[in-house]
């Protein structure tokens, strides 16, 4: 079975994007994951959002998540 989670994100300049991720969680199968970044650079520095770069304002490691979804991704 695939889960699947969706982490609303938002840089400290007030831009904002998305962070959807889905893995493999069925055991005694083999393990994947993948990630998929909307609004933000991914530096495919590690599995944390707090690694991502706004593309708004260039700066790094800048991005919280927050519960609000992005108006314009």
């Amino acid at each position: 079975m695939t889960t699947r989670t969706t982490t609303y994100l938002v840089c400290t300049c007030g831009h904002r994007g998305v962070l959807r991720t889905a893995e493999n969680d069925q055991p005694y199968s083999k393990e994947w994951f993948n990630r998929t970044v909307e609004g933000f650079i991914d530096n495919d520095e590690g599995f944390s959002f707090r690694q991502l770069t706004c593309r708004a304002c260039g700066r790094h490691g800048e991005v919280s998540a927050t519960e609000k979804p992005p108006t314009s991704a």
